[in-house]
């Protein structure tokens, strides 16, 4: 697979799983204020992680699709820490 494919994948599961994830509705009192809180934190911690981990992804494709076309800057950080190289 190509990085490009893993994160259209990574995404379309992203879209699927926050469709899915919706809370059951709460059986409280006051139904429409601690239903609506509930689900707006959930809602958002939700995104915010699905935004935390695709970007992750991109960076993890982008990174590999550099090294790929760089092996010489691979060796380089093996210097490096190797202690060959000091900066």
């Amino acid at each position: 697979m190509y990085p490009e494919d893993v994160i259209a994948k990574m995404q379309a599961e992203q879209q699927q799983n926050a469709q899915c994830a919706s809370p059951a509705p709460s059986k409280c009192c006051d139904q429409n204020e601690t239903r609506s809180t509930y689900r707006s934190s959930l809602k958002d911690e939700a995104a915010k992680s699905a935004q935390f981990h695709s970007d992750e992804a991109i960076k993890a494709a982008k990174a590999h699709s550099f090294l790929a076309t760089h092996p010489e800057f691979d060796e380089f950080i093996r210097l490096i820490r190797a202690g060959a190289i000091r900066i």
